[in-house]
């Protein structure tokens, strides 16, 4: 008897733990996006959604990168740990940039792939969720389908202390998986 009450404690907080790990949903508001007209246009494609932006713009955020990366580099020492993973993800942004700037000059319409990102370990370093708030890109569904309307979900959970989340997620109409999510805040 005596170890059956603790066990039940310890369970009750398990339960109680879980059930807070769901989003907490604080508005949902729709956003409509209009004409998107660039002369060079990047085709960035996630798993179920494809983000066009200017082109330029994305290589002037890999260019970014770059330097923060380069700098890091730099400043490591020969026996830090995390050397080896900078000096791989600076291999793969100048490999990228070098890409980008030949094919921006030879093509109107690049094609990036987020997998190639996910490999690496590394986010795009551009915000996708400014170009759409701005209503400066164009969105594409996985069959290619232009979509006009995407809505915007703002939420947070939280899992106790120091554990939580909070940001914005993007749904294409009559879908249920979000195809970007954006993190304003992590504890």
């Amino acid at each position: 008897m005596r170890l059956v009450i603790p066990i039940l404690l310890v369970a009750l907080c398990f339960v109680a733990h879980g059930q807070d790990l769901k989003n907490k949903i604080h508005e949902v508001d729709t956003l409509s996006l209009g004409v998107f007209e660039f002369k060079k246009v990047l085709r960035y494609s996630f798993e179920n959604a494809t983000i066009c932006i200017n082109a330029e713009a994305y290589i002037n955020d890999i260019k970014q990168l770059h330097k923060r990366y380069k700098s890091k580099v730099l400043r490591a020492e020969k026996n830090d740990a995390m050397l080896p993973s900078y000096e791989k993800k600076l291999q793969f942004i100048d490999s990228l940039l070098s890409s980008l700037k030949t094919q921006i000059r030879k093509i109107d319409t690049i094609n990036l792939s987020h997998q190639k990102f996910i490999k690496v370990e590394l986010r795009s370093p551009t915000d996708f969720d400014e170009y759409i708030d701005r209503n400066d890109c164009a969105v594409y569904n996985k069959e290619g389908v232009r979509q006009f309307r995407i809505i915007r979900q703002k939420a947070s959970y939280h899992c106790g202390p120091l554990c939580g989340w909070g940001g914005r997620l993007y749904f294409l109409l009559y879908q249920d998986d979000y195809f970007l999510k954006a993190t304003d805040w992590v504890s």
